[in-house]
């Protein structure tokens, strides 16, 4: 009995000092000023807190490492979707230009077909 009296004492006290995490600023319409409290840890750590102690696992070169090469993922992403995007223009201006004629072969083949079946 006393182990579940235990049991339930932390499981009590877990939900009541668990995460507790604001609405975020888009949600409440905020500009994320007003009522903003940390994020506490059971352990009573704010969110920077957890934050620093979890950065501490990564070495530092690691970290860059890892930001640099998102960075050029990040240059590589922006500069194809350039490419795509004057494609896409350049392509667009083509088909308008060529459409007439398009329309006009493809009532020309009907034609052919229609001719061809009889």
């Amino acid at each position: 009995e006393g182990t579940s009296d235990r049991q339930d004492t932390e499981a009590s006290s877990q939900s009541a000092h668990g995460f507790h995490l604001d609405s975020p600023a888009s949600v409440t319409g905020g500009q994320g000023g007003g009522d903003r409290r940390a994020i506490e840890v059971n352990d009573g750590l704010s969110l920077a807190g957890v934050v620093r102690q979890v950065a501490t696992l990564v070495p530092g070169e690691a970290t860059q490492s890892i930001l640099r090469l998102q960075q050029n993922i990040l240059n590589n992403l922006k500069s194809t979707n350039k490419a795509v995007t004057d494609f896409n223009i350049f392509s667009e201006e083509k088909y308008s230009s060529i459409s007439p004629d398009l329309t006009k072969l493809a009532k020309n083949l009907k034609s052919i077909k229609t001719d061809l079946d009889y």
